[in-house]
């Protein structure tokens, strides 16, 4: 599916999908189909690329109060939606973004650590990664071509 994001600098670095199942899929998948890489294989190659040098530690450092606060709203919205659950009442939506937000948080996470160390490297796989983040989408996986096969879970909430 095209289009589903706002055009952007980096659209061309996208393949966009409205098939929720094949995100999920793809996402965890270690074994996928030829045409793409296995998406937690890239994401471990992106971060090794900074996490031996010597400012990790000072860089993961940095992000604790950012990730006491995180664990502190995550923890209220977990409450709500656990809430949702037993009153059979969550919706598609919430299922999906409880499933991919801790992906998500450590995703972004390793984001900042790379801007902290490398710092702007616009080129990066990391930065393409929040890139589909911060149009909306969900990135979940990665062709062999290089494009970021990405979710819009906005889709979610249309049904």
């Amino acid at each position: 599916m095209q289009g589903v994001l706002p055009h952007s600098r980096c659209d061309d670095c996208f393949e966009f999908i409205d098939d929720l199942k094949m995100a999920m899929r793809l996402s965890v998948e270690q074994n996928p189909h030829e045409a793409f890489a296995v998406w937690e294989d890239a994401i471990g190659n992106a971060v090794a690329e900074f996490s031996l040098d010597p400012h990790f530690d000072e860089a993961f450092a940095s992000l604790g109060d950012i990730e006491e606060r995180y664990t502190a709203a995550h923890y209220q919205k977990t409450l709500a939606y656990r809430k949702k659950r037993v009153r059979h009442c969550a919706s598609e939506f919430d299922d999906f973004y409880f499933s991919v937000a801790g992906e998500a948080w450590y995703q972004l996470m390793q984001v900042s650590l790379q801007r902290y160390i490398l710092g702007n490297r616009p080129e990066t796989f990391l930065e393409r990664l929040y890139h589909a983040y911060a149009t909306g989408g969900y990135p979940c996986g990665l062709k062999k071509t290089g494009k970021l096969v990405v979710f819009h879970p906005d889709l979610l909430l249309r049904n």
